[in-house]
């Protein structure tokens, strides 16, 4: 059973979707955001510690967030993961929700009282999402770096674990529109 790091309730801190969105297609769109996005920032061999710790109370903490005193004697009010998958999550639902494999054919629902935004608007929301998460996964490396003991395998990411995220601080350059 795929482990899911947020789900459909942790949007409402961030984001607006409809109440009526089947749960089902929210978690698959989180699923994605965790296995192409997230996976694609941070190092792999800690992506899946993360998986598999996600239970221990300082990987709660990592992924739904905290207040904290960082080095230099400040409260940081740190959003965690969570912010991050829920912003990739909602680009990716974003440009491919209103799609419906149905029995003839892969369709988009329309109704006399409402019309489907383009494709180019689409686009563009799921491009400020992706930015938008971004800038929520700097404040987490932030953490991971001001916790570092907590995470062995961050440690190991940024010490350079061999895997791709290792050369640039944990994560690779992500090109905004490249990911679907």
């Amino acid at each position: 059973m795929a482990v899911l790091l947020i789900n459909k309730n942790d949007f409402s801190d961030f984001k607006t979707i409809s109440r009526g969105v089947d749960v089902d297609r929210i978690e698959t769109f989180i699923q994605e955001a965790q296995d192409f996005d997230l996976k694609e920032i941070i190092c792999r061999p800690f992506f899946f510690d993360i998986l598999k710790n996600f239970q221990e109370v300082d990987y709660q903490k990592l992924i739904h967030g905290e207040t904290y005193i960082d080095k230099d004697g400040n409260e940081i009010e740190y959003k965690g993961i969570k912010a991050v998958l829920v912003y990739f999550a909602y680009g990716r639902y974003v440009f491919k929700g209103s799609v419906t494999d149905a029995g003839f054919g892969v369709v988009q629902k329309t109704n006399e009282f409402s019309e489907p935004i383009s494709k180019e608007e689409k686009r563009d929301i799921r491009t400020s999402s992706r930015q938008d998460a971004m800038i929520y996964w700097k404040e987490c490396e932030t953490y991971l770096n001001e916790k570092i003991e907590l995470f062995p395998k961050w440690k190991e990411c940024i010490d350079g674990c061999g895997c791709d995220g290792a050369k640039t601080n944990g994560r690779k350059k992500v090109k905004i529109d490249s990911i679907g």
